[in-house]
């Protein structure tokens, strides 16, 4: 009896440890298209067990360094969420956005570029799946990355703030 209790609490406690699953996918933004007029100070992609991406430095007065590109690709874990905080270039307004990927990304990432575009002060987070052309009716300008594939807005919901290229 003790011996099948404790292989059961054995079974338990490896089956809550999740081991990381990884796919082929890219992140990217590029703040230089459009008409963004926005600079990342600082930015964390996360997925369950690592930090993907992470930037943010200050320079020695103590000031944000502004970063305006940054991009990776190959198999990672899939991202759990995004930190980031940008300022306004022209009023130097300062922001900051979290978003949570769990629930709003498909089972399988492969072949598809994570990838965000600020616009109006509003962060604005997309799946491009980068074997697929633009189907018709997609509205996204050529200036996004990715704006000629299929994009799907993950953030925030497109049925409450469907982005609008300016």
């Amino acid at each position: 009896m003790t011996v099948v209790l404790a292989l059961m609490v054995t079974m338990a406690s490896c089956a809550s440890f999740s081991e990381p699953s990884y796919d082929n996918w890219e992140f990217i933004f590029n703040m230089s298209g459009g008409h963004q007029d926005a600079a990342v100070l600082t930015m964390d992609l996360r997925s369950e067990h690592y930090s993907l991406d992470s930037i943010g430095t200050k320079d020695v007065n103590d000031q944000w360094k502004p970063y305006y590109r940054s991009s990776f690709s190959g198999s990672q874990e899939r991202p759990q969420s995004l930190d980031i905080t940008w300022r306004e270039e022209n009023t130097k307004a300062i922001y900051s956005q979290t978003v949570d990927f769990r629930g709003r990304l498909p089972i399988s990432i492969n072949n598809t570029a994570v990838h965000f575009v600020i616009s109006n002060n509003k962060l604005y987070v997309f799946l491009a799946y980068i074997n697929e052309p633009s189907p018709p009716g997609q509205e996204l300008p050529r200036w996004i990355n990715w704006g000629d594939k299929r994009n799907l807005q993950i953030f925030p919901n497109p049925k409450e703030d469907k982005f609008h290229s300016i």
